[in-house]
């Protein structure tokens, strides 16, 4: 074992030593507070939500070390920090009835009111096209697609995050899908989060937090600005069409209402 790799050891057992003497500490903190941070599940019982707070300054770790430090990193802090600010207002103050783009423009034409879901699809794509116009190459209309697949990434993880630890076993595939690709500095961040991911997931089994859209936004965000490093226009083309494809079929029929009848069913 060289030292880098000794130093990447320490670091995730520090990451998982962390995580797993917070997350109980701000499930209990958040209990005794005044609300805000409690939410319905899936069954309508109250919950601890945007569980991402305890996964995002594991993110961070890298901008402590140069030799992790890829050069568009500082994009991405900005792109992550920005969205997970986002979520966490719609997790806090967002209304629950108002699901997906679908739902959210409904709120805007029919009640003139711009909701906190709206707030949040906007300003992330907004981030989206700054992130995408200052890391790579390409012309405007390559621009939209990297903002477009950042941007999807993000919310697609939203559109999951309908039962414990859904988003985090898609992370979990989608991360190693990408991992197999050789993504280089990326690698470090995707280590990261497997570990602080595992530690955190018996939590969220239980029914005690969820990641909420904070932490469904940052672990889709983080698998969005690594596709966009890592892959060709030509792979990045055909996953825009295929997460396009996704966000029609999940706004048309809900991905609750399916899970629903797979357990009846069971």
């Amino acid at each position: 074992m060289t030292g880098k790799d000794f130093s990447v050891a320490l670091i995730l057992l520090l990451v998982m030593s962390l995580t797993f003497f917070l997350t109980p500490r701000f499930i209990l903190l958040l209990q005794q507070g005044n609300g805000f941070f409690i939410t319905k599940n899936f069954e309508g019982k109250k919950i601890v939500t945007a569980g991402g707070l305890i996964i995002f300054p594991i993110v961070l770790i890298p901008f402590f070390s140069y030799s992790y430090l890829e050069a568009d990193h500082f994009f991405f802090l900005i792109f992550l920090t920005g969205i997970t600010v986002l979520a966490l207002v719609d997790d806090l103050f967002g209304e629950r009835n108002n699901k997906g783009f679908r739902g959210h423009f409904k709120v805007l034409w029919k009640e003139k009111k711009i909701s906190t879901g709206f707030l949040k699809a906007l300003g992330g794509f907004s981030l989206a096209i700054f992130v995408a116009a200052n890391v790579g190459d390409g012309n405007n209309i390559y621009w939209f697609v990297r903002a477009a697949v950042l941007a999807l990434y993000a919310n697609l993880f939203n559109l999951l995050d309908t039962r414990p630890a859904l988003a985090i076993k898609f992370f979990y595939l989608f991360s190693f899908i990408f991992a197999l690709f050789n993504p280089g500095g990326h690698i470090f961040l995707i280590l990261l989060l497997w570990g602080s991911l595992y530690i955190y997931l018996p939590f969220e089994l239980s029914r005690k937090i969820m990641l909420g859209d904070t932490g469904a936004y940052l672990l889709g965000g983080t698998l969005g600005f690594i596709s966009i490093s890592l892959f060709s226009p030509e792979i990045l083309y055909i996953k825009l069409f295929f997460l396009l494809l996704l966000h029609l079929l999940l706004e048309k029929y809900s991905l609750s209402g399916f899970l629903d009848r797979v357990t009846k069913k069971e």
